[in-house]
């Protein structure tokens, strides 16, 4: 299902670096729509699957991905940053799309200029990432949180492009992450003070005394899971993941719940009624950076940790078990008009044959992700009966 993922995305993508944002494969057309923020997730996921699967045959389509990132970057708007920060936010880039900079394009952009350094060796794109990640750092406020999340590049009369106050929650997780990765290939510890900066605000102040209100963040979840590494010895790393880990895994489609229909075992393992490919891919992801960081860092004799951690993995099975069912195989795609285009892809959803490039994205990176916490299960196995 990788390999054919990849093999997908990487036919997609044009002259320009752009993929094909959404086919239609019942109808044989693509939309016009474009998102700069999943085109960035697209490229890492395709990056990651060069790195996993070792095939360098995807690298062309890669780069061209991201040099159409590197087309996207401008000068930032410095004029909505503190008078403090201003000297440093002259001097980065920010990754603009319809005139607007979304902290979300920040972070994803920075996690696959990351990827194709340290699965490359180049440091072709680092000088950008280093630049676009000045932004983050021009945004952050001494509590730790960066604001605004979305600022306009523009005006046109007066009035600016696009507006400060809608932002999604996803934001935050996904700058932490791509500073952690650029902190990572850079060894430059300014981007983990940065990112633990953020968390910190995340874990003590956003989501202070919410319990069912958590996001299900998957991008927090791998931010948590990679900056501990680094960081071992801040406990908020593991306490806000067990928590977001254990309403990831409460609230899955499973034969007790009332709302399941009868005669819909295959909505079992997704989220939601309908359930959609991307919301479980992006849970499945969430869950095996859980996962991994309570196996490795959790206390063992600590009974709710080792129970989450046993939850997630569980989770992570029926979750897997729905996910695939919506790739299409050859044996899906035989009666479309043109069967080859959508050899690969991601359905949105039972009922919604559509592939977008994030259906994708999600569903290689969680099925990676589960692989490898296979493997590692079955080493440590095979270790102890030797």
């Amino acid at each position: 299902a990788v390999v054919m993922g990849a093999e997908y995305l990487s036919s997609i993508v044009d002259e320009r670096g752009r993929f094909i944002y959404e086919w239609q494969p019942d109808s044989n057309k693509a939309t016009n729509d474009y998102n700069i923020l999943r085109h960035a997730g697209t490229a890492y996921a395709l990056l990651s699957a060069v790195d996993f699967a070792s095939n360098l045959k995807w690298i062309d389509a890669a780069e061209r991905s991201l040099d159409y990132i590197v087309r996207s970057a401008v000068a930032c708007p410095v004029g909505v940053v503190a008078d403090q920060k201003k000297k440093i936010a002259k001097k980065a880039m920010c990754i603009a799309e319809n005139h607007q900079v979304k902290l979300g394009g920040i972070g994803l952009s920075l996690l696959a200029i990351a990827k194709h350094a340290e699965v490359t060796g180049s440091t072709k794109y680092i000088t950008l990432g280093e630049n676009v990640a000045l932004w983050a750092e021009a945004l952050q406020q001494p509590n730790g949180r960066m604001s605004p999340h979305l600022a306009p590049t523009k005006t046109y009369e007066g009035h600016t492009v696009g507006t400060l106050e809608w932002v999604t929650e996803y934001y935050d997780g996904e700058i932490v992450l791509g500073l952690v990765r650029l902190a990572a290939v850079t060894k430059n510890e300014k981007w983990l003070d940065i990112a633990e900066g953020m968390v910190h605000w995340i874990v003590t102040s956003r989501d202070a005394g919410k319990t069912t209100e958590l996001p299900h963040d998957h991008w927090l979840l791998y931010g948590l899971n990679d900056l501990h590494r680094h960081r071992a010895s801040n406990p908020e790393h593991i306490s806000h993941t067990l928590k977001i880990v254990k309403l990831i895994c409460s609230a899955q489609n499973d034969l007790r719940d009332s709302k399941l229909p009868r005669d819909r075992p295959d909505f079992i393992g997704g989220w939601r009624y309908p359930p959609r490919s991307a919301p479980a891919a992006t849970r499945m992801e969430g869950l095996t950076a859980g996962y991994k960081l309570l196996r490795d860092f959790g206390d063992a004799n600590n009974k709710e940790i080792q129970a989450a951690k046993s939850a997630a993995y569980t989770a992570l099975q029926k979750a897997t078990s729905f996910i695939l069912p919506l790739h299409y195989w050859p044996e899906t795609v035989m009666y479309y008009t043109n069967p080859q285009k959508a050899l690969g892809g991601v359905a949105g959803a039972h009922a919604d044959p559509s592939i977008r490039i994030d259906y994708v994205q999600h569903s290689l990176s969680a099925l990676m992700q589960m692989y490898d916490i296979m493997d590692q299960k079955e080493k440590a196995a095979k270790k102890q009966r030797l």
